[in-house]
């Protein structure tokens, strides 16, 4: 079976499935697992034909997958123009090297049905000219599939019909409406880097073709043309975006509501950044209405979309004129807007530049407060979703080499610098509040001697000890929560981001280890506050940044 380790390039692209190993039911997801696997081992900048090959079997099947099309097979991707049945010989293919990247490898076709000469197109290329064969095939009353491919590369070969492919493409559609050969051949077209002003009248015209339930591919609009409204949104105004996509939707006339869903997420990626706030919360709330109808794959995608939305209203707010926030919010805006490997590469270049702020970092973000709580979970989820495809080195070694190394952290937490300090003051507001204790205790006693002679005045006197202990516990208690969090942030966290320096392990799995040494002995001494400073690990986002940062460069070296 093909894995990353021995890929069967063989395989592609006819048998993308076979390609990833993929049997039986699989989802999205579990491709998209299969795919990282592969992109671990054959990077962009390392392997860029393999990496291109792997890529554009992953968007076949994850195209084909997230708007249930069939999935693609060597059946679909060789296009059967059944009518002729000679296959074109070398010298077609050659006459045609002037075509589009998207030229298939087809089944070949002789002269139209109608024509009484029977020679091959092939061999009429030899002594005619492309210029008359266009214009014959253009003036035929009938034409097959394949003549409207001709004419397709033909125009783009003449110089005064360059350009005009896909509208060839478009015309055989609006006729051979079932043609499965034309439809896959519009959609590579829309792959390309089509002029802009050529790509909003194209995607116009195809909703005026594809777009209702008469004609068979009319619920594949947003299948069909996804990839140009990628381009577009990406580098024509938004504005022109906006008025392309409401023009092309006024004239579908039927779509289904998850194909909507899919695609509508699928563009508020980029959109976000450049699209008005209006226009975002109206595209929201058309999926917060047909929710319940999203499929269980997009639901992290979602989570991830609104949190970019609530990021890009507190923006300006969390910028603050900061270089460090600054490059947090480059990674951000270039993870949802770059392709893939782009983004991929700009983000772990600004983990670089965190890890060089060290200290810098930290102070950066003192406490938590709601708009950093969100900010922490996207940062998360962003940087999971890139470590999936960074080739993984990562050994975090034997247990026990694991559990000695937080058992360092935790005696240098509790026994050195800061600890030892906080230790000192909470034993001795202990031994304070012991004193008082037992104090209290005689001399409630005493007045319960003396209640018999003076009632009112003994009463009085134990209701003022009773408080004056519970202001003392009160009193103490914020003091040393005062004091534990004045500690960490001027040192002990300081003292953990050296700690994750020299070890890569999760922030969550190391305060769970710190958490469950908390309350144990060493040395005939009981380890103490290890739960609370675990909790504030938790719940700060400059070191959980810092220690994202580091784990994703030591992944990725």
């Amino acid at each position: 079976m093909s894995g990353p380790d021995e890929p069967q390039w063989e395989l592609l692209p006819d048998r993308p499935e076979d390609f990833f190993g993929l049997e039986g039911e699989y989802d999205v997801l579990d491709l998209k697992r299969k795919y990282n696997s592969f992109i671990r081992k054959f990077k962009p900048e390392k392997f860029p034909e393999e990496f291109q090959k792997i890529r554009a079997a992953y968007e076949s099947l994850n195209d084909a997958l997230r708007y249930g099309e069939p999935l693609p097979s060597s059946q679909n991707l060789q296009f059967d123009w059944s009518g002729e049945s000679e296959q074109p010989d070398t010298e077609l293919r050659a006459e045609f090297s002037g075509s589009p990247d998207t030229e298939p490898a087809h089944a070949p076709l002789n002269e139209a049905s109608g024509r009484t000469q029977k020679t091959s197109l092939p061999e009429r290329l030899k002594t005619e000219s492309i210029q008359s064969l266009y214009e014959e095939l253009q003036q035929q009353a009938s034409k097959s599939p394949f003549d409207y491919y001709a004419l397709a590369v033909f125009s783009d070969l003449l110089p005064e019909t360059k350009g005009n492919f896909a509208g060839w493409i478009l015309e055989g559609l609006k006729v051979h409406q079932e043609e499965s050969g034309l439809f896959e051949l519009l959609k590579q077209y829309f792959s390309q880097e089509i002029p802009l002003k050529q790509l909003a009248s194209l995607l116009l015209k195809t909703s005026r073709i594809v777009n209702s339930d008469r004609f068979y591919y009319s619920d594949r609009f947003y299948y069909l043309t996804e990839k140009g409204w990628d381009r577009l949104i990406r580098h024509a105004p938004f504005k022109v975006f906006r008025k392309t996509l409401t023009n092309c939707e006024a004239n579908l006339r039927d779509h289904r509501v998850d194909n909507l869903l899919v695609f509508y997420l699928h563009i508020l990626k980029p959109g976000i950044w450049k699209a008005s706030q209006k226009w975002i919360d109206q595209i929201f709330s058309e999926i917060d209405a047909h929710y319940e109808e999203l499929p269980y794959w997009l639901e992290r995608e979602y989570y991830l979309l609104d949190l970019l939305r609530q990021y890009r209203q507190q923006r300006e707010t969390f910028l603050q004129d900061s270089a460090i926030r600054a490059t947090i919010d480059r990674a951000i805006r270039n993870y949802s807007i770059l392709p893939e490997s782009e983004a991929d590469l700009s983000f772990l270049e600004c983990q670089l530049l965190l890890v060089s702020y060290e200290d810098d970092l930290l102070t950066e973000f003192p406490k938590l407060d709601k708009e950093l709580l969100n900010l922490r979970i996207l940062w998360e989820l962003i940087a999971d979703d890139v470590y999936e495809r960074v080739e993984v080195y990562v050994e975090f070694g034997e247990s026990e080499h694991r559990e000695s190394q937080i058992q360092k952290l935790a005696d240098q937490l509790f026994h050195e610098n800061y600890g030892k300090r906080f230790q000192n003051i909470t034993e001795i507001a202990s031994t304070s509040y012991v004193l008082l204790f037992l104090s209290s205790v005689i001399s409630f006693f005493y007045l319960i001697y003396r209640l018999f002679s003076s009632f009112w005045m003994s009463l009085l006197y134990i209701v003022l000890i009773a408080l004056a202990n519970f202001l003392f516990f009160v009193l103490a208690a914020l003091a040393s929560n005062w004091l534990r969090d004045r500690y960490y942030r001027a040192g002990w966290r300081f003292e953990i981001m050296r700690f994750f320096q020299t070890c890569w392990l999760p922030l969550d799995e190391v305060a769970d280890e710190l958490e469950a040494l908390n309350g144990t002995m060493k040395d005939d001494v009981e380890y103490e506050e290890l739960d609370e400073i675990a909790s504030l690990m938790r719940l700060d986002p400059g070191l959980f940044i810092y220690v994202t940062a580091q784990r994703l460069l030591h992944a990725s070296h």
